[in-house]
């Protein structure tokens, strides 16, 4: 393979759920298409070091400002944080309409395959935030996977060891088992929110 299309390729096997013949064809697409369609994808790329996230939940900041749409509106019911593994879940359980609370994106989960955990940057603001007065309950809206699980179950465990006194639910199984947030229709997710249930202390997640 030419070096050039290797090293491509290569970090494009660092995407999630790119292995390496998929890295391979996605480097030798962008060597066949033109060099204006690669220039816009150059473009796009470097237009990434412009994107900020909210101070707050690490949603995307809306433009020149520190905060996202959705922590900025007063109308958002501030005493429940739903915590998410990223924005397209946040995106999804927006279009439910069922939910008028704040979000909290981790920017990735438990992944035992790399021995990686959340982003402790991520974890220690959320954190902050439930132990504010206002806030009175926490949703860990992981996805039905085992990951998803034990990330919630590590988050439980943070809120408890640090004291936190907030109520601690998870979403109604109307999710099936091993189905990812994004992968569910807007009316499971809608139920799933509506008939969340509590985490109980002895079992965990």
């Amino acid at each position: 393979m030419n070096s050039v299309v290797e090293h491509l390729a290569m970090l494009l096997r660092k995407m999630p759920g790119v292995g390496f013949k998929r890295a391979r064809e996605m480097a030798e697409y962008m060597l066949k298409e033109s060099p204006t369609y690669r220039k816009e994808l150059i473009e796009a790329i470097e237009a990434l070091d412009n994107v900020k996230l909210c101070t707050e939940c690490f949603y995307y900041a809306e433009p020149g400002k520190d905060l996202c749409h959705i922590c900025s509106d007063e109308s958002r019911d501030k005493s429940v944080i739903c915590v998410v593994e990223d924005t397209e879940s946040v995106d999804r359980i927006e279009e439910t309409g069922a939910y008028r609370g704040l979000y909290h994106v981790l920017w990735g989960i438990v992944d035992m395959k790399r021995g990686k955990m959340p982003d402790s940057e991520k974890i220690e603001k959320l954190m902050e935030r439930l132990a504010r007065d206002e806030v009175k309950e926490v949703i860990l809206a992981m996805s039905a996977t085992t990951e998803g699980e034990i990330t919630a179950d590590y988050i439980a465990e943070e809120i408890r060891d640090r004291g936190i006194d907030v109520r601690i639910t998870t979403l109604a199984r109307g999710i099936s088992v091993g189905t990812e947030i994004t992968f569910a229709s807007p009316e499971t997710l809608a139920r799933a929110i509506e008939g969340r249930v509590e985490v109980d202390d002895d079992k965990g997640y």
